[in-house]
């Protein structure tokens, strides 16, 4: 079975192919992988007195803990685009490594990425290069960077405006759910379950990744189950209910939270 592992660890490699191409063409690299609990131990967190292995584990579990799934993933489209760039444009060679980034190469990459997607999206991507230079220790202050700022005000101004694809849930749009769905009258079990998850959501202002599993697989830990729901005194005459929210986007210590 193979085992996958973050594109970081490759990173150094895919350079080098890129680079020598075409000695590399049709090659094939043999090495060992780091096993799934270790597969951020790369250079900058490796302690130069301390070889005990679990410790160093954890420390890069942790480090790794410290950005939301969801957020891990919108970040490693960015950082693959910044990458990309830099190969298309020439910018990575031996003598000019990729990081640190200099502030005219992100001034040319915000222009290149202001042909095909959004200003909120370029800011996303520069975040992700941030945190990119933050995992190997390189400082990147972006709001300190004048010239950069100023040319994202600039795409700003010049893009049309997006409209909306997602509206916010009104308090009319839950009216014309319920004139629908009829839950006190319905025998449909499954219009019962999405009202109640939608008012749920509504007044406990959660977001739809906080009560609902988009993953592939099923979580307990961390999805919303059966057993984080608690009527108070008991289900037959409840006078409120506890809902235990394990993770939310704006705890990053995975803490949870309990909606009264």
């Amino acid at each position: 079975m193979g085992i996958s592992i973050d594109w970081p660890e490759l990173l150094a490699i895919y350079i080098a192919c890129y680079l020598w191409d075409p000695s590399w063409s049709g090659k094939h690299i043999y090495g060992p992988l780091p096993s799934p609990g270790s597969q951020r131990l790369t250079l900058p967190l490796r302690h130069p007195s301390i070889r005990d292995i679990n410790l160093t584990a954890s420390v890069y579990r942790y480090f790794g803990a410290s950005l939301a799934p969801a957020t891990k993933r919108s970040y490693s489209v960015g950082q693959n685009h910044f990458i990309s760039f830099c190969l298309m444009q020439g910018l990575i060679s031996p003598s000019t490594p990729l990081l640190p980034a200099s502030e005219i190469t992100l001034i040319y990459f915000v222009s290149h990425l202001a042909k095909t997607v959004s200003y909120n999206t370029i800011k996303l991507y520069l975040f992700a290069v941030q945190d990119l230079h933050r995992q190997y220790n390189f400082p990147l202050k972006l709001p300190k960077m004048f010239r950069l700022q100023k040319v994202l005000n600039g795409i700003k101004r010049s893009q049309t405006p997006v409209k909306l694809d997602r509206y916010p849930i009104t308090i009319q749009i839950l009216q014309s759910i319920f004139n629908s769905y009829q839950p006190h009258l319905s025998c449909d079990l499954n219009h019962i379950m999405l009202w109640a998850a939608f008012t749920l959501a509504f007044f406990g202002f959660l977001r739809s990744s906080e009560f609902t599993c988009n993953d592939k697989v099923f979580d307990p830990a961390t999805h919303l189950c059966l057993k984080d729901v608690t009527f108070v005194p008991n289900i037959e005459s409840p006078n409120y209910m506890l809902v235990l929210i394990k993770r939310f986007k704006t705890g990053p210590f995975r803490n949870g939270c309990t909606l009264t």
